[in-house]
């Protein structure tokens, strides 16, 4: 007899300031009305979820993130990328841009009915996550991140750090008010990137490299990528005054940043960056370093199913 699939939610409650709440109760309410063998595990604390995949994703053939794009990060970072485990999201977060890419339901029962009712392929699905391996400054140790939508340097990170302090907006609300504290405090990013044969320095607001196409709760940054396709799309903003950088930031939101002079898009499948000073680092909106100097940026080479009705055949 074939083995019945069983399934772990792992929930944040503090997603998208306490959208996950409220979530939970409809989700339990579905998941009383079907015959499937289903876990549900909320988190406690910072990277909880990295440990509670790393102890029991051995035991589960679906894995689902209740959160935002900070909970499926924990997610993936705790995910051994050569099991058979199948990787699910229910974007209730603040930012969900994983979401936007994968083009997923609105409604969070159409999303349990894609992954109950099999209505997916994954042999299509299939995600070369993004590793980046940093080294901070004054050491010599480099460390390493998984990421499934984007990764940042420059303001985009800054950004990211100042968002995390606020408690009270979601969305795109929090991250413009973060926005605007970043422009009090941002600064050059004087650098060196290698992408492929070119080499491409000088004095640089941002950098963004990423598989899903907006950061920041829904900004273009990198509008080329495409999630299941073996690239990053690569986003680098030359260093600009502040009223420039007011005046350029709605093109990011309504996808129009490559008519921006300053801006360089590209795509490539991994990218070197050597700061004179250091910066901070974001991977999926969650700060991971508030001092990195060498970045290296690449695709691992395994992949993890996602379970989503995009690129159906």
């Amino acid at each position: 007899m074939e083995k019945e699939s069983n399934y772990l939610f792992i929930v944040n409650p503090k997603a998208g300031k306490g959208k996950s709440s409220h979530a939970l109760s409809e989700i339990k309410a579905y998941l009383n009305k079907i015959e499937k063998n289903t876990k549900i595990i909320l988190t406690e604390y910072k990277k909880h979820a990295t440990h509670i995949v790393h102890e029991l994703s051995s035991q589960f053939d679906h894995i689902i993130a209740v959160g935002g794009d900070g909970t499926l990060n924990e997610v993936i970072n705790g995910l051994d990328i050569t099991s058979h485990v199948n990787l699910g999201l229910l974007p209730v977060g603040s930012g969900n841009d994983f979401s936007l890419s994968l083009k997923q339901p609105k409604k969070l029962s159409d999303n349990l009915d894609v992954i109950f009712n099999n209505n997916f392929s994954l042999n299509n699905n299939k995600l070369r996550l993004g590793v980046v391996k940093f080294r901070e400054k004054d050491t010599d140790e480099y460390k390493e991140h998984k990421f499934a939508n984007a990764m940042g340097l420059g303001f985009d990170a800054l950004v990211a750090h100042y968002n995390e302090g606020n408690k009270t907006l979601s969305g795109i609300l929090s991250y413009i008010t973060a926005i605007f504290k970043a422009i009090r405090y941002y600064y050059p990013l004087e650098s060196e990137a290698i992408i492929g044969e070119k080499v491409i320095s000088g004095k640089k607001l941002l950098f963004s490299v990423a598989k899903g196409k907006t950061s920041g709760g829904g900004f273009y940054l990198t509008p080329t990528a495409e999630l299941f396709d073996d690239e990053f799309g690569i986003c680098i903003i030359d260093f600009v005054k502040r009223f420039k950088l007011l005046r350029s930031l709605p093109l990011a939101i309504v996808n129009k940043l490559d008519t921006l002079e300053e801006a360089l898009l590209t795509n490539m499948n991994s990218i070197e960056i050597h700061l004179k000073d250091p910066s901070h680092i974001h991977t999926d909106g969650e700060v991971i370093s508030h001092s990195a100097t060498n970045v290296k940026i690449e695709l691992l080479k395994g992949n993890v199913k996602v379970i989503s009705k995009m690129r159906d055949v």
